[in-house]
This record gives C-alpha cells, sequence and structure tokens, in this order.
C-alpha cells in the first residue's frame, strides 16, 4: 500500500514537473517571438530613418551651399553686394531634421531677397540649437541667430522705397509751335528797312 502512495506521489512529482517544464518552454517561446517582431519593427524603423536622414541632410547641404553663394546678390537699388554670413552648423554638425523646420525660409532665400537669406540662416542656426547643436558650438549657433536676424531688420529698413510710377513711360508730347504764317512781300521790306537795308519795295 506504502508503495503505491509513494509512486503515485512520484508521478504527480513528475507529471507537476513536465508541466512547469512545458510551461517554461512555452514562456521562453513566446519571449523569444515577442522579441523577434520587435527587433523586426526596429528594423523597418532604422530603414525608415536611413532613408529620411540621408534626404534631410542633402536639403540640409543644399541650404548650406545656397546661402554660401547668396553674398552674390545684389541689393535692391544696384548697391553694393552685401556678405551673408554661413550658419555655424557649416563648420560644426549639421542636425538632419532641420531642413525641414526651415522649408519656408529657404524658399524665399531661393525665390531672392538678401534679408530672406538672412532669416534662413537665422532658422537654420536656432532649429540646430534647438535639436541641440548636433556638433556645433551653442555659443556660435546663438550668435549666428542674434547676427543673421538683426541683419535682416537693418536691411529691411534701409531697403529703397520704390515708386509705383512706371520708369519706361514714354515722355508727354511736345507743346505744338503756334501756326506760322506764310511771309508776304510787305513784310520782307518791314523786315529789310528795319535792318536799314534799302526799301527796294
Amino acid at each position: 500500500m506504502s508503495v503505491d502512495i509513494a509512486a503515485a506521489t512520484q508521478r504527480m512529482q513528475a507529471a507537476r514537473q513536465s508541466e512547469e517544464l512545458n510551461e517554461r518552454v512555452r514562456q521562453a517561446r513566446a519571449d523569444a517571438e515577442q522579441r523577434y517582431r520587435e527587433a523586426e519593427d526596429d528594423d523597418d524603423d532604422d530603414d525608415d530613418d536611413d532613408d529620411a536622414a540621408p534626404a534631410e541632410m542633402d536639403q540640409a547641404a543644399q541650404i548650406g551651399s545656397m546661402l554660401s553663394a547668396a553674398p552674390r546678390g545684389v541689393r535692391p537699388g544696384g548697391s553694393a553686394p552685401l556678405a551673408i554670413p554661413m550658419p555655424a552648423t557649416a563648420s560644426g554638425g549639421m542636425c538632419a531634421s532641420v531642413a525641414s523646420r526651415c522649408a519656408p525660409e529657404s524658399a524665399a532665400c531661393r525665390a531672392g531677397g538678401q534679408a530672406s537669406c538672412y532669416r534662413a540662416a537665422a532658422c537654420l542656426c536656432r532649429a540646430n540649437l534647438a535639436a541641440g547643436g548636433c556638433g556645433s558650438d551653442p555659443a556660435g549657433l546663438q550668435r549666428c541667430v542674434a547676427e543673421n536676424e538683426d541683419a535682416a531688420r537693418r536691411l529691411q529698413s534701409t531697403a529703397p522705397a520704390y515708386t509705383t510710377v512706371p520708369q519706361n513711360r514714354p515722355p508727354p508730347p511736345a507743346r505744338a509751335a503756334p501756326p506760322q504764317h506764310p511771309e508776304t512781300p510787305t513784310d520782307w521790306c518791314s523786315r529789310q528797312y528795319a535792318r536799314g537795308g534799302k526799301a527796294a519795295c
């Protein structure tokens, strides 16, 4: 009788151990599947980021080269060109996410206008500063924002006022001369007499 009880106890313990082992196997398999799914999601996100980052970096580089070429522009009125400082990020690091934040300013700079290019440079520096600098000196970024905004304000305040009168309007017609009457012989004789000539008529 005691042998049967002992055997039954052993069978129960073995069944319990087997069930615990199966549970651990199921849990391990579930954990592995979860980690695999998370890894796949991370890979997909990384692929998206990898695709987006080069495009944003290219756009940022284009804006930087555009600003470096901007000093060749001429201020309205034909005065001397104004030097536009490059953003401090050009010597440090350009954050990949800043280009899209300054799209309106960069579009205005491409369309023309020195003040717009100053504002685009200030926007790039401000966005890089907000993003943590990405390798650039924070003090340099702050100076870049201040100098470019100040330059844009000064340029805006000193821009010449344009008149609405068209410059290619034709000149007004000349005033018509009074009508000339044909000279009569009497008129000719009178003129000759007045000059001291002999009156021949």
